[in-house]
Parts: C-alpha cells; structure tokens; sequence
C-alpha cells in the first residue's frame, strides 16, 4: 500500500497535476505585478519583495492593487473599489457607534476575510492606537496585503476549515463584510469559531443576504449583474417562492448564501446576544447584524 502510494506520488503524470494546481494560484487577480515565480520542475515558489512599480498610492495614503483599474468594467474601477470601501467602513462605524462601540487604545480587531484591505485601509488612523489583523482564504491577497500594508496592519493567510490562528478571547470587534454570504455547509461552525475568539463582551459585525436582499434584487437592483444572474438562475427563482430557512445557490466559495433573517437570528439566540439588525448597510442590499459574545 505505501509502495504503490509513492510510486503515485513520483509518476510524471502526479507530478505536472501537482504543477498544474500550483501554477493558477498566481493567477489570483488581485496581486499587482508578477511577484510570486513558481518553479515548475521544483514546484517550489519565491515570494520577492515589493518594489514601487507594483502599486501606487491611493486613500487613505496606502498602496492599492493597480490592477483592479484594468479588471473592473467601468473605466474608475480604482476610485469606485476605494469608495465602495471608504463607504462599507463609515457604515460600519456609524451602526457599531450607535451601540457604544469606538475605536480605543490597545484593543485587537480583526477583518474576516478581508481580501486587499478594501475596508480595512481606512483603518489607518486607528492603527496607530490599536491592532488590526486580517485574515483571507486567498494567499495571493494576503500576499500582496503583507508586501504593502505591513505596517500597519497584519495579516494571515486560512483555509475554509472553521479555524482561526488566534488564542480564545482574543478580540474586541471581529467584522466580516459579505463573507456569510458566500459559506454555505460550515456557517454555524464558523459563528462559533468568531465566538471563540472574541473577547467576553465583544462584538461581531457580520452581513448576510435575507429577504430584504431579496426585494431589493427583485427591485431597483433587477439590472445590476447579480439581479440579472439571479434572474435566470432556476433553482433561485425557485427557492424564493418556497418557505426556506436558507438556501444557496451554487456550492463553492462564489456561492450566494441567502437567509430567512428570523430563523438565522434563532439559530443564532443562545451563542450572542443580537445587539441590532440594519437593513441595507453593506454594498446598499446586504443587512448587518451586530452580535455580542455573552
């Protein structure tokens, strides 16, 4: 059994497969510049230092990821990621103001999912008092994150598995902008890892699809690209006319999540205290909820 499993593991064949999956992870569209070489015939890979052609300065005086100006189908893709930002950030700390939560000196928060720093960038005042992570799933955009905005945040690369690399009790606010719509088997496992690691009395500022995202999509949103995608899509337009308490459509990590926003509060009643729900406050269609740790 061993033998034949390294006679697998040596084959050319295994080899070029394990070559293949390692050469599409540069490919991740955020990273500005060619700067992770993969070896083919080693499978091995060189992460180089940044230099100033890789990407230019932007608000709030950070680097930002050129690329997305060439990516993005309007022609301010840049200044439109920026904004999208800049306006997620002053939302969240309008809602979490109104229930008494402020930036403070030597507390610890941490972006889940945090991508490029979209909304973590505009942090950059309050990282002089305090201490900010952020975590992603993709390398390649915590890659570029550490290469060029290290300082004054950090950052730390995870998987899809409900685990975090941080002790219990370990933050004041955890915030995940749009990442519960898009885990869809292990969500109740991963609000519990949140838990974990939030201190006792701290808060977690997550969004979520509901039914109000549903009308919205069904209204003023019906010619955005997802309102036309959900449109067509069958087991969508499907589900919405049927008593759900969730449903997904697709399976993966680009699924779209949507809740029944009762029935996840239920689920949610005994593991935090619900402190407030505000409709529309991210990306102007998906509703926030601030939970606490008891």
């Amino acid at each position: 059994m061993a033998r034949s499993i390294v006679r697998r593991l040596l084959s050319p064949l295994y080899r070029k497969a394990l070559r293949d999956i390692r050469i599409e992870i540069p490919n991740n569209p955020s990273l500005t510049g060619k700067f992770i070489a993969y070896d083919e015939e080693a499978n091995s890979f060189i992460i180089e230092r940044n230099n100033s052609g890789q990407a230019e300065i932007a608000e709030p005086g950070l680097p930002a990821p050129i690329l997305l100006k060439n990516l993005r189908h309007t022609p301010n893709g840049l200044q439109a990621y920026l904004d999208g930002g800049k306006r997620d950030h002053e939302m969240m700390m309008k809602i979490l103001g109104e229930v008494g939560f402020r930036v403070q000196p030597g507390q610890l928060i941490l972006d889940f999912g945090c991508s490029t720093a979209r909304i973590l960038r505009w942090f950059k005042d309050d990282a002089e008092k305090a201490e900010f992570w952020g975590v992603d799933i993709h390398a390649g955009d915590i890659s570029w994150c550490k290469m060029n905005l290290s300082p004054p945040f950090k950052f730390a690369t995870t998987t899809t598995q409900p685990h975090l690399p941080f002790e219990d009790n370990t933050f004041d606010l955890i915030y995940a902008g749009s990442l519960f719509t898009h885990i869809d088997d292990q969500a109740d496992s991963w609000f519990l890892e949140l838990r974990r690691v939030l201190k006792p009395g701290g808060l977690a500022y997550v969004t979520i699809h509901d039914e109000h995202t549903i009308e919205i999509f069904e209204g003023r949103l019906k010619e955005s690209p997802t309102g036309k995608f959900l449109a067509v899509d069958e087991n969508y337009q499907s589900y919405i006319k049927k008593p759900y308490a969730v449903f997904t459509v697709g399976r993966s990590i680009g699924s779209q999540v949507f809740y029944d926003r009762a029935w996840l509060l239920g689920q949610l009643d005994g593991i935090f205290e619900v402190v407030s729900v505000t409709e529309e406050a991210y990306g102007t269609f998906q509703t926030a909820l601030v939970l606490r740790k008891r």
